[in-house]
């Protein structure tokens, strides 16, 4: 299944996990009270959600190629933290190992969606800065808090660490898509519209063109981290390494 596939699943099965919450809340409401399994019921499908978005980045990292094997890791990592949630959940918390471990896949798990979605949306590789103090931060974070859930001794100072560190990673996490979009957006003479578009070349009838707009039915090719990516109206397509994209006429008139 290829990427475009499994994010498509993912958002349909987002919808309808969303959908059966909402159902749940409204039967709860209406009977006048959040009853003991409508909180189990509805803690399971947040886990689901959050767990079924963290696999599917991982196998997507699998599938473009990015950082070795970590995707298989993040997936598996993901689908474990989702069953010790549940299990968790389900055994009302009684356990005292398996509300560690519940406890645990809460903080891991997250922390795994940010980084990872962070490596797909990555494409200029100057803020690649951004990504690894993100992981250094989020990583340490992770590991203090869940040191601080086997240990029962979390104290102030951890906390305060743990808080400063969240910080600094969201904020290099919030700072990749801002950045790329201020260092690929249009420079004022390319704007559609100045009569300023540059002209590169021409191959038969067809005019290759820098504009500062995409519109109407465009080829638009981007470099992602595991390659060239080509978006037309058909859907995207991603180059395989070795492969080239050529445009050739078509022959017999059309």
């Amino acid at each position: 299944m290829t990427g475009d596939r499994l994010r498509r699943s993912f958002w349909r099965g987002a919808v309808a996990i969303l959908v059966a919450a909402a159902l749940v809340a409204i039967a709860a409401l209406v009977r006048g009270e959040l009853g003991e399994t409508d909180g189990k019921i509805l803690l399971t499908l947040l886990a689901l959600l959050v767990a079924g978005g963290t696999a599917v980045a991982g196998l997507v990292l699998v599938e473009r190629g990015l950082l070795g094997g970590a995707g298989w890791v993040v997936a598996a990592t993901s689908a474990a933290g989702f069953l010790a949630v549940t299990a968790a959940t389900w055994e009302s918390f009684e356990d005292d190992t398996l509300s560690r471990l519940a406890g645990t896949a809460a903080v891991v798990v997250p922390v795994l969606l940010v980084l990872t979605s962070q490596v797909l949306l990555l494409r200029d590789p100057g803020l690649v800065l951004l990504v690894v103090v993100s992981a250094l931060t989020l990583g340490l974070a992770a590991a203090l808090m869940t040191a601080g859930i086997w240990s029962d001794d979390m104290g102030e100072e951890g906390l305060k660490a743990v808080a400063v560190l969240t910080i600094v990673g969201a904020l290099c996490w919030l700072l990749v898509p801002v950045l790329q979009r201020l260092r690929t957006a249009p420079a004022p003479h390319l704007a559609r519209g100045d009569g300023t578009e540059r002209h590169l070349t021409t191959l038969d009838a067809l005019d290759v063109i820098v504009d500062g707009e995409t519109t109407g039915a465009a080829l638009v090719i981007e470099h992602e981290p595991g390659g060239l990516v080509v978006t037309s109206p058909t859907g995207r397509i991603h180059l395989r390494p070795g492969e080239q994209l050529v445009l050739r006429r078509r022959t017999g008139g059309t």
